[in-house]
């Protein structure tokens, strides 16, 4: 009984052991059926995103949508100095030119940086050598860095199709003077129009675009300076900015860097925008429109204008004044309406502390407002300024810390 026993255990164990040897032969067969079809997957892959990419002639285009018959040019080769793009290139209407790809709102990402000094349509030399172009009626996207090096381009006609411009789009177009916005344009990346030094007007249609940070940053520089600052070796033109009086877009940080003007006139914006006009160093006159009802001034939005910006004058019929935090260089501010507030970023609180000195009626909305608000002894110091305002009925107040500042004793 015992043999038979033992022989029986052993012939189980043997019967085991192929089973389990069988097993693992299926999974290792398994396990090479699918590598191999993952590899035939990836080829597939490949092939169709190599059968996308097509030339003909001079021209390299890829196909963006069969059905409908669309591509988007991405590169040109043998240039002249006149160039006329293509409205469609073997039966695929041309709605793009570049790129979409790494576009932002925001600075400039790393990986766009290190193709600074190439055009992405274009070879770095032949770029150069564009004095004129015409862009396609059809073309809906203009890609990131699609024109940039075209140090010669003086004049660019925008189709009326157009709904974005990518980042550093035109970046370096040196020459250029004159550049009109699309009304369907929604969105303008990051540096697009960066260092066009000689651009003089930027007129803008749309009334709904983002507008990315340092998009119209003008100045050309080149490396910087002990302290850190950008050497400029061709300063910008940029004196005049026409945009709608309602503006639903969003203006990123920096926008208008590049603007030398000293008049800005306020439009009625109601969306908050991030210092737009940060960086805007010879502005001296912000000019707010008698029809406002609310004026919102984001944090940082008037830095740089520390030593230009004169007092700013708000109009009888707005309703209420939000100050942005860190508006450090808003000197004074008049309130010429009684029933104007003028707030803080959490109400005329601490955080209002930038503004030095505020005038307004006494009695009036502000004047109550910053009363209770300001500091505790505001009806005290309260006095009429005679020097700034025609009107005897205007008060002035320096404004104070609302926490008393407490001084430690030294030993």
């Amino acid at each position: 009984k015992n043999a038979t026993y033992s022989l029986s255990q052993s012939y189980c164990l043997h019967r085991g052991s192929e089973l389990i040897t069988s097993r693992r032969f299926v999974s290792m067969k398994k396990t090479i059926l699918l590598t191999a079809l993952g590899i035939c997957c990836m080829i597939a892959v490949t092939g169709k995103a190599k059968a996308a990419e097509k030339v003909s002639g001079k021209y390299h285009y890829e196909i963006l949508n069969s059905d409908k018959k669309t591509a988007a040019l991405t590169k040109v080769e043998q240039l002249g100095t006149q160039v006329i793009l293509p409205s469609s290139i073997d039966g695929y209407t041309i709605v793009q030119l570049g790129t979409m790809k790494e576009n932002n709102y925001h600075f400039a990402s790393a990986s766009t940086l290190r193709l600074e000094g190439k055009a992405e349509l274009f070879s770095s030399a032949d770029a150069e050598k564009v004095t004129e172009l015409t862009i396609p009626s059809k073309v809906e996207k203009i890609g990131v860095m699609s024109f940039q090096g075209c140090k010669k381009i003086k004049k660019v006609t925008l189709p009326k199709a157009l709904t974005h411009i990518g980042s550093n789009a035109f970046n370096g177009c040196e020459s250029l003077q004159n550049i009109t916005i699309p009304k369907k344009v929604k969105g303008i990346g990051s540096g697009a129009f960066m260092k066009c030094a000689a651009l003089k007007k930027v007129t803008l249609k749309m009334s709904k675009a983002t507008i990315g940070s340092e998009a119209f940053s003008t100045d050309v520089t080149d490396g910087y300076d002990a302290n850190g600052n950008p050497k400029i070796i061709k300063k910008s033109h940029l004196t005049k900015i026409v945009m709608p009086y309602k503006y639903k877009g969003l203006l990123k940080e920096r926008a208008f860097c590049g603007y030398v003007g000293t008049s800005f006139t306020w439009r009625d914006f109601n969306t908050y925008n991030e210092g737009f006009l940060r960086g805007c160093k010879t502005l001296k006159n912000i000019v707010f429109p008698k029809n406002l009802k609310t004026i919102d001034i984001p944090k940082h939005c008037l830095d740089d204008s520390l030593s230009t910006l004169k007092p700013l004058v708000i109009p009888e019929g707005v309703k209420a004044v939000y100050v942005g935090q860190h508006c450090r260089n808003i000197k004074c501010i008049t309130v010429k309406g009684k029933k104007t507030v003028l707030y803080g970023d959490s109400g005329m609180g601490a955080k209002m502390i930038s503004v030095e000195k505020v005038n307004c009626k006494k009695g009036s909305k502000t004047w109550k407002k910053m009363k209770k608000f300001v500091c505790p002894n505001f009806a005290k110091k309260f006095k009429k300024d005679t020097e700034n305002i025609d009107t005897d009925d205007y008060y002035t107040r320096e404004i104070v810390h609302t926490k008393k500042v407490k001084v430690a004793k030294t030993k």
